[in-house]
């Protein structure tokens, strides 16, 4: 996936529910990009795990539900 592809689907979809949807971004050596959105529940915080590559995560800083788990924010 093309870098700014992954960026454009990942906003389209946090736009339709900030308060739960969340995506990561992930750049594999060797591979190139790959997007993997989810939503959230309101009842138990998400669990954000480690690996290899480079990641980012969106969300809406504003309404996220659970902005305050994120690991390394701010």
């Amino acid at each position: 996936m093309k870098h700014e592809d992954a960026y454009d689907k990942a906003i389209e979809l946090i736009v339709k529910d900030p308060k739960h949807n969340i995506c990561e971004i992930t750049w594999w050596v060797g591979w190139g990009y790959t997007l993997k959105c989810w939503t959230v529940s309101d009842d138990e915080p998400t669990k954000f795990g480690g690996g290899f590559g480079w990641h980012v995560l969106f969300f809406s800083e504003l309404l996220f539900k659970w902005k305050k788990h994120v690991p390394l924010r701010g």
